[in-house]
């Protein structure tokens, strides 16, 4: 019923049989309740209540990429480029970014999940920093068929994911807009207990 880029969910047809109100969003704009009509028309509730100083239309739409994994296995993930490495050509730090779950696909624009939307605008901000970003679905992900989600060896009999891990990182050395020296990653948060070197 819908098209083009954005990422609708939570749908509820009306009682009038001629709407269905629903969640929305995209790249640059975060979630916000619509109403879809019969002819595939959609407006925004409350287009008023959008923070005027938000800067929706400077985020950078991250780029669907397809890389390999050190053991060959195809994945996708999000690419998020700055502008200035765009334009100026230069090597900049990069940041990988592992999303939780593992049973979860990222997108191309702010997430239906609460963590993730939060997620999304983390991985903006670093691109707004100059860091090239990319959001990685590894193996054991949704979307991506049977397969690629009950991958052998994935999880604790296992651990075949971090071959994704690998995979992302050699992709990111290989860009001429990367500084193969500096690549860092981030990763949804977890439990760490931190002691002293022995």
């Amino acid at each position: 019923m819908t098209s083009g880029q954005g990422i609708e969910w939570s749908p509820v047809v009306l009682s009038d049989g001629q709407h269905i109100a629903l969640l929305r969003s995209d790249a640059h704009w975060p979630a916000r309740p619509a109403l879809l009509d019969t002819s595939g028309v959609m407006h925004d509730l409350s287009p008023e209540a959008r923070a005027k100083d938000f800067p929706g239309a400077r985020l950078i739409e991250p780029q669907p990429v397809v890389f390999s994994a050190a053991d060959g296995l195809k994945l996708h993930g999000q690419l998020f480029v700055p502008p200035q490495v765009a334009d100026s050509g230069g090597r900049r730090p990069a940041v990988v970014f592992f999303h939780g779950g593992s049973r979860r696909q990222m997108l191309l624009g702010w997430h239906y999940m609460q963590y993730y939307h939060n997620s999304y605008a983390l991985n903006q901000y670093l691109a707004s920093r100059g860091y090239v970003v990319l959001s990685v679905n590894y193996r054991s992900g949704i979307g991506y068929g049977m397969e690629f989600r009950e991958a052998p060896n994935y999880g604790p009999t296992g651990a075949s994911e971090f071959n994704d891990v690998q995979g992302a990182g050699l992709y990111l050395r290989s860009r001429a807009d990367v500084d193969p020296a500096r690549i860092g990653l981030w990763a949804a948060p977890m439990e760490v207990t931190l002691r002293p070197w022995d």
